[in-house]
């Protein structure tokens, strides 16, 4: 019940915030902005494997107290402060659930997603045992390889934010799907030095990874700009469905295969983006 608790909040934390950053941006800037909040999910993710590591494992309940205290004060202030008059004017209604389902494209996005978010949630997920299984080493090494994959999402994210700010979705997608296969080559790779040719290739993943929930978001934020956040809602139900099936899923595989399987579920999920990603490519009004 307790991980089922963080579960919720993470995905509602996930949601709200990704849809409150989305209706404060113009619609030129919202792919960015989602961007940046997503650094600062990255900078997260990518200090607890480190922690983690320098810890004893006996000790990863306090890790986890000390992060639920932080995360109530922070929910204190988020009490207080005041929201935009757009936002606070918006609410949840299911109501619109037929609509959504309506439109071909919001649900190939939808599913898009779907698979976006089990790619992160196996790789978060079943990294460390793949290294710890395949590669022969310790679980602080795993751990440490494991950071690589969020410090390569959250680079990304900078970069995208700053530097690549300007460039279109269809670029950053193309951009992305490149990195996706590098990464899972170098992952593949056994020799020479396979651990770091993995951990190298887990960093072009989580590069890889960045642009997929900041572009889907902001297309979908710009196909229902007056109910971002019941569209973000339906968006996060779809996306984690397919983190607990696909990841259940690979935990089966795993078991009867071994976990060298890990790698071609990897490439199964770009194959299943990819194509998804095609299918979106030809609107022309939604993706350009």
């Amino acid at each position: 019940m307790c991980i089922l608790f963080f579960g919720v909040g993470g995905g509602v934390i996930n949601g709200a915030t990704s849809a409150l950053i989305s209706d404060m941006s113009n619609d030129d800037k919202k792919i960015a902005n989602l961007n940046l909040l997503g650094v600062f999910f990255g900078l997260g993710a990518f200090c607890m494997p480190i922690i983690l590591s320098t810890v004893d494992q006996i000790h990863y309940v306090k890790v986890i107290n000390v992060v639920a205290f932080l995360c109530i004060l922070l929910a204190g202030i988020f009490l207080l402060i005041s929201y935009p008059i757009t936002v606070e004017k918006e609410k949840i209604s299911i109501q619109l659930i037929p609509r959504f389902f309506k439109n071909r494209i919001f649900l190939i996005i939808c599913f898009f997603l779907f698979f976006q978010s089990a790619f992160e949630a196996i790789m978060n997920n079943w990294t460390v045992s793949y290294f710890i299984q395949h590669l022969q080493v310790d679980q602080k090494q795993a751990l440490v390889a494991l950071s690589f994959l969020v410090l390569g999402m959250t680079l990304m994210r900078i970069l995208t934010g700053g530097v690549f700010r300007k460039l279109s979705p269809k670029a950053l997608l193309h951009i992305a799907f490149v990195l996706l296969f590098l990464g899972g080559t170098c992952l593949y790779i056994k020799q020479p030095s396979p651990y770091y040719m993995n951990t190298f290739g887990l960093f072009l993943i989580g590069a890889g990874l960045s642009p997929g929930f900041p572009v889907m978001l902001g297309l979908t934020s710009n196909m229902f700009k007056e109910t971002s956040g019941t569209a973000f809602s339906f968006v996060m139900f779809i996306a984690l469905t397919g983190n607990i099936i696909i990841n259940y899923l690979t935990g089966i595989l795993i078991e009867f295969f071994g976990v060298t399987v890990f790698v071609y579920i990897i490439f199964a999920m770009i194959i299943f983006m990819i194509a998804l990603y095609s299918y979106i490519k030809n609107e022309k009004k939604v993706l350009t």
